[in-house]
């Protein structure tokens, strides 16, 4: 039996705690240089760099990961000279620390690089103007592990976990030992590890079963989660294909080729990025989701009775069948980390979304000549079940009215979630919340006390300090009820629907998602719509017309601006769209929300963002944080600030930022993400309808959320840039 981190971290960082490693994750050591000639033509002078590193680690010895703010994973330690700079580094307890250095042991992270400004170079042969550039004199700002290096002999040489991952080697290596052994002995931590050797002898019977009728689906979170090597070469071709484009806009510019040559190519290799960037997106996004889920131990050593995660509109726990539902079909559980145990869980829940599909059909086509138990699905879903929780499979097999034989599954399981959250762009950005009721309240600070001078008690009597209060203020978070509705062909029996069932809940996850992130860009509750041209202006279906989205915000908080204003102190007071546009955005923010670049995001539609790759910020190497993007092959990044590019972003706007006619103007939206939540009632809700007049069928795939600022109503913290050519 394997055993998890977890259980025994106490009791081991208790026997380490006066060793230094033990506080990190992975302690590494590593060449963050050579003096071998890098992609830019540059050497860095070896003694130059360890002159920088004496600075370097008395300010703020950070270590960051591919070179991004917030990817900071740790700090260098120590430093020394062997033929060439050498560092040791810890990598931090963080889920992001942990990420890197799972990377990192699996070998797809071995580089090192570093940041650097305030720079001199000299020629290494000054009568060859193709000769190198030696780095001579240097402002170290970070160092750390990278995808992609300029220098490809910086290398990770060496790295050690803590003492905790080789003492959980040593004993999981022992427990198989012991076991093949046949030894049965408790050892240390017992009720946890009897519990779960028992929990997997009882689901022996429908094993079998399960196998012959689903097999083993493996999951598309599952399945992005482990493709480190499909992330690294997506990150290199979208790396290539932004210089190819920049290369591009300098022959425009020395007039090699006509704007319409550029154009043409600007519209083949704008989709090629579009499609790197969602293929990049959606690797992280699976491995954020695969990191955020419970250990399937830690899963199993929860009471979902004690720990209540379903409550109804009033804010009242449900009742216990409710919670140990939820417990089985919606917890987030990491099947990877669970051997048998993690694999069992998986096709219950699988066959939980099989039962549902098919319940929901057979329900409307048998004319009440249905019962939800005589599907074969059910049988071994019930088998599975009682292996894990005993009562409530004894609950699903009861006769009382009202129990068992009315128990069907209403909502699909957490494995609809995780397509739904992979489909999302934007809202993946913005908090979220489980609401207890419906509504729900969020108390907001609105307001700050203000710090005054005092001085020292020197009488019976002194003089009070002076006080200032602090206004507060609430969200009102009221869900509505969005829906997809998918026509499917009347081939749905339970031996055809268990294959389908997968590809079902990623269309239904795709329309939902594509759906709500348009309420949040296109959103207004106020009649007449702002967009009176567009199909949710006059039809209140749409979710567009229920609650405000970000354009809105801005436009009635009066932090939207034209881009092409002349006016002095307006952008950059030009009808261009330049850089200095996009940073007037974020003066535009209320105090306090537009300073930290890891708190914004900019929303643009995909051509605005090519607009973007023209700033001289993007083709100017060399510049400390410029060409962030493209460098490090991260995610699309301006000033620090990541962009989110939305298909939703209508790109027919008018001069001043709506959809009211045929036009070609298009918009760009500054967020502080960290400024909004969205609040989440019950998961997603699964019905089955047949319409008679037209004979088609459909699945119907609804859920209730409610997304609302986080700050006063005269200061939203979302700006909003228009007629953008």
């Amino acid at each position: 039996m394997r055993i998890d981190k977890s259980l025994f971290s106490s009791f081991v960082e208790s026997k380490a705690k006066n060793d230094d490693e033990s506080k990190w994750e992975m302690i590494i050591e590593a060449r963050p240089t050579t003096e071998d000639v890098d992609s830019y033509n540059e050497i860095t002078d070896g003694k130059a760099f360890m002159r920088a590193m004496q600075a370097y680690m008395k300010d703020n010895p950070v270590m960051m990961y591919n070179h991004q703010f917030d990817n900071t994973i740790g700090r260098v330690l120590d430093y020394w000279d062997d033929n060439g700079p050498v560092i040791r580094g810890g990598i931090a307890k963080t889920e992001r620390g942990k990420e890197v250095a799972e990377l990192i042991r699996m070998k797809v992270i071995s580089k090192m690089s570093f940041m650097f400004g305030d720079t001199s170079y000299v020629r290494e042969n000054s009568d060859d103007n193709n000769s190198p550039n030696r780095l001579v004199s240097f402002k170290l700002y970070e160092l750390g592990p990278v995808a992609i290096p300029a220098n490809m002999g910086a290398n990770i040489q060496s790295a050690k976990g803590s003492e905790l991952d080789s003492f959980l080697e040593k004993f999981n290596n022992d427990s198989i030992k012991t076991k093949e052994k046949g030894d049965d002995s408790k050892g240390i931590g017992a009720p946890a590890i009897i519990g779960q050797a028992k929990e997997l002898k009882m689901t022996d019977k429908g094993k079998k079963d399960a196998d012959a009728l689903i097999g083993d689906i493996k999951t598309e979170v599952e399945d992005l989660a482990t493709k480190h090597k499909d992330l690294e070469e997506a990150q290199v071709d979208h790396a290539k294909r932004v210089t190819l484009l920049i290369e591009k806009m300098d022959e425009v510019s020395k007039n090699v080729i006509t704007d319409g040559e550029m154009q043409e190519f600007s519209v083949k290799i704008g989709t090629e990025l579009e499609s790197l960037q969602k293929q990049i997106r959606r690797i992280r996004t699976a491995t954020n989701i695969q990191g955020s889920k419970d250990s399937v131990l830690d899963w199993q050593g929860r009471d979902p009775v004690k720990t209540p995660m379903v409550f109804d509109d009033a804010g009242h726990a449900k009742s216990e069948m409710h919670q140990r539902a939820y417990h089985l079909f919606h917890a987030p559980v990491n099947y990877t980390t669970g051997g048998e145990a993690g694999r069992t869980i998986k096709q219950i829940r699988q066959l939980h979304d099989v039962i549902l599909f098919t319940d929901a059909y057979m329900r409307k086509m048998s004319r009440g000549n249905y019962k939800i138990t005589g599907l074969k699905s059910y049988g071994v879903f019930k088998d599975l079940v009682e292996g894990f929780d005993p009562q409530f499979s004894k609950v699903m097999a009861s006769t009382i009215a009202g129990a068992g034989d009315e128990w069907v599954p209403t909502e699909v399981s957490s494995e609809f979630y995780d397509a739904y959250r992979l489909a999302a762009n934007l809202e993946n950005y913005i908090p979220h919340w489980s609401m207890p009721s419906n509504p729900a309240l969020w108390p907001i600070l609105t307001t700050r006390p203000k710090m005054y001078r005092t001085s020292e008690a020197q009488t019976n009597n002194p003089p009070q300090m002076t006080k200032s209060n602090f206004g507060t203020s609430k969200a009102t978070f009221t869900t509505e009820t969005y829906g997809v509705c998918a026509p499917v062909t009347p081939e749905f029996i339970e031996d055809s629907i268990i294959q389908v069932v997968p590809a079902l809940n990623s269309l239904l996850a795709v329309a939902c998602a594509d759906g709500f992130e348009s309420m949040l860009i296109n959103g207004d509750d106020s009649a007449p719509h702002m967009d009176t041209a567009a199909a949710w202006a006059t039809d209140p279906a749409y979710p567009e017309s229920y609650e405000k989205g970000f354009r809105k915000y801005a436009i009635d908080s009066s932090t939207a601006f034209d881009t092409q204003s002349a006016s002095a102190g307006v952008g950059d007071g030009t009808t261009a769209f330049t850089a200095e546009d996009c940073r007037y955005l974020r003066t535009l923010l209320p105090a306090a929300y537009g300073h930290k670049p890891e708190d914004i995001v900019y929303v643009v539609p995909l051509y605005v963002w090519m607009k973007m790759l023209s700033f001289e910020q993007y083709s100017k190497p060399g510049t400390y944080g410029a060409n962030a993007s493209w460098l490090t092959e991260t995610m699309n990044n301006f000033d620090g600030s990541e962009v989110a590019i939305s298909s939703q972003f209508p790109t027919t706007l008018d001069a001043a930022g709506k959809l009211i006619g045929p036009s070609t103007k298009k918009g760009i939206l500054c967020i502080n993400k960290n400024a909004f939540k969205i609040g989440e009632k019950r998961g997603v809700m699964l019905e089955f309808d047949k319409d008679p007049y037209t004979q088609l069928w459909s699945f119907i795939a609804t859920m209730r959320k409610s997304f609302q600022p986080m700050t006063s109503a005269t200061a939203t913290a979302c700006s909003y840039g228009f007629n953008i050519e």
